[in-house]
């Protein structure tokens, strides 16, 4: 892990609210699997980038542990998926989005035949290297409806310096958007905040000034009516609570 970026993380992490260190451990956790496979294209630099998203994903998982309050904890397996895509894996073009990797029926057979079975995780993050002539004008998108996301692997999420959103940030704002659906699903609609919405609402007093992700740190532990989050619905529904 390059060391400005884990100086950044663990500065992140540092400015949560001081209440936090006085706290007892949580009595429990929820423990979700998530399965990311990884559409890339040949070439020497494969194995290297490969290595990268793996970096990356283990800075979502932090993330979301630590901003939850220890309270989620996801495991995220990488799976490399050996071809590229072509452009009947594409979702219909969009004005707003363009294009993006659809979790299309030979998605998911690539998927059985890496011999996974994608019902046994709890999300699925896709990520794949975007076609240049058909280009995804989305840092990412999410299928509420499917509880899934989809991340063009563009240049700058791999950037070690001079961009907003490295990949782990994106990965974890779309995971939000699966969290969302599954909160409402739960028959919770206002137990979770749309991270599209929260860091605007005007006035929020569950907002650290000054914190640099808001829309992460908040929804990972209030809804958008400051309530905390109550993470053990989602037992059996999106991963398993375990008792600590």
């Amino acid at each position: 892990m390059p060391f400005k970026k884990a100086v950044i993380l663990a500065a992140a992490v540092a400015v949560l609210p001081a209440s936090w260190a006085s706290q007892s451990e949580p009595a429990g956790m929820l423990v979700q699997r998530v399965l990311v496979p990884a559409y890339l294209q040949e070439g020497p630099p494969r194995t290297r980038r490969l290595a990268l998203i793996e970096r990356e994903m283990r800075m979502f998982e932090s993330l979301v542990w630590q901003h939850s309050g220890r309270k989620v904890r996801v495991e995220a397996t990488l799976l490399p998926v050996s071809r590229t895509i072509s452009e009947s894996d594409l979702t219909a073009y969009s004005e707003e989005w363009g294009y993006a990797l659809a979790r299309s029926a030979r998605v998911e057979e690539d998927l059985r035949q890496a011999g996974v079975n994608a019902s046994e995780y709890d999300g699925l993050v896709l990520l794949f290297d975007p076609i240049p002539e058909r280009p995804c004008r989305a840092a990412g998108l999410t299928w509420h409806s499917r509880r899934y996301s989809s991340i063009p692997l563009k240049e700058n999420l791999f950037e070690e310096y001079g961009h907003r959103y490295p990949l782990h940030l994106v990965m974890a704002h779309e995971y939000l958007h699966q969290l969302d659906s599954a909160f409402e699903e739960a028959g919770r609609a206002e137990g979770f905040g749309n991270p599209d919405r929260t860091a605007k609402i005007a006035g929020s007093t569950c907002v650290v000034p000054g914190d640099p992700y808001p829309h992460f740190r908040t929804v990972l532990q209030h809804d958008e009516l400051c309530r905390p989050t109550d993470w053990r619905v989602l037992d059996g529904l999106m991963g398993s609570w375990v008792t600590r």
